[in-house]
């Protein structure tokens, strides 16, 4: 695929990577040759060789197999699988293009040995290695529905469970009180305009101005219901906001990820979407399941309407403080 690389480095680009684009293009040209290529939040195409191994291993065969995995550099991981005398092996080679646009083998490494691994009914692959056996690596083999990838991509991921609790518990329009809108401010702004706030942990307050018009968009609140529901300071008209670090107000210190597996649409129009956490601290591919239903408009804007954690999965999703109270 060089002239493909090639092609998509001539564009001008700040951040020396890729577009998403580009990744799914180099993917599908290199699935068109057969080969078995996944990429980050990509299906993995010609997924089943890689599934009929995995297969294999759980009767206890010996086999192997591998697969390509596509990286916003424009270059490629192979992941070498190897099952013998009951012991899962893992081997990892890089490709990168250099300055020339040449391409080279970065790095070779040393076979990795898995400490414990399973094959899960939603299709996922979990490990660990005995060099780092309490991380684990979830990928997924069988492939996701295009539309439900889509849809986290576009309502739940950019939300997620760091630093807010949106998804955490159950609310809807009648009740939103549980919602902890001051933290949310950071992420409603990167979604409404694809950039980071201007304002940094210096900052402890946003200006109403600012603030409000945001939720009305995305809850359809009222100012006066946020003045009353927010921390607000009436004085100088502004919120409370704290800047979200890496040692303060995060959910398990590693949050999980969203995982939209199942959607419908409503008699009223709302699309409700049924989402699993993603744990891959813990190696759970269903952490805890919840449903969020969204509103669509007519000018392609969108407000949430509610969340509702399954009841049986209530006792397993993590605590919240608000960025506005002190973590003992």
């Amino acid at each position: 695929y060089e002239p493909l690389y090639e092609q998509m480095m001539s564009r001008p680009s700040d951040s020396g990577s890729i577009s998403e684009e580009d990744v799914a293009e180099i993917v599908r040209h290199i699935a068109g040759q057969g080969y078995t290529v996944t990429a980050f939040d990509h299906n993995m195409e010609n997924h089943q060789p890689f599934d009929d191994f995995l297969m294999k291993v759980q009767e206890g065969s010996d086999a192997s197999s591998y697969y390509y995995q596509v990286g916003n550099n424009g270059g490629f991981s192979r992941m070498d699988y190897q099952h013998e005398d009951g012991r899962l092996y893992i081997t990892v080679s890089s490709l990168v293009w250099d300055e020339e646009g040449n391409p080279i083998v970065k790095y070779f490494t040393n076979l990795h040995i898995v400490e414990k691994w399973s094959y899960t009914e939603k299709g996922y692959l979990i490990y660990s290695t005995t060099s780092n056996p309490n991380s684990y690596a979830l990928l997924r083999v069988k492939p996701l529905e295009e539309n439900e990838r889509n849809l986290c991509k576009a309502y739940i991921a950019p939300i997620g469970y760091q630093g807010n609790n949106l998804f955490l518990v159950d609310w809807d329009q009648d009740d939103l009180s549980p919602v902890a809108f001051n933290d949310l401010y950071d992420t409603l702004f990167a979604l409404d305009t694809g950039e980071n706030t201007k304002y940094d942990m210096s900052t402890g307050s946003i200006p109403a101005a600012e603030f409000e018009p945001l939720y009305e968009k995305y809850f359809g609140v009222t100012p006066a219901f946020l003045r009353e529901n927010a921390v607000y300071y009436a004085d100088d008209q502004s919120y409370f906001w704290n800047y979200l670090t890496c040692s303060k107000h995060y959910v398990w210190g590693h949050a999980p990820s969203p995982e939209v597996v199942d959607s419908w649409e409503n008699e009223d129009g709302t699309i409700t979407m049924v989402v699993d956490a993603l744990d891959d601290y813990k190696g759970n591919d269903r952490a805890f399941t919840h449903e969020v239903t969204v509103r669509e408009r007519e000018d392609g804007s969108f407000m949430y309407v509610s969340n509702r954690v399954w009841p049986e999965d209530k006792p397993r999703v993590p605590s919240y403080t608000p960025r506005s109270e002190p973590i003992i």
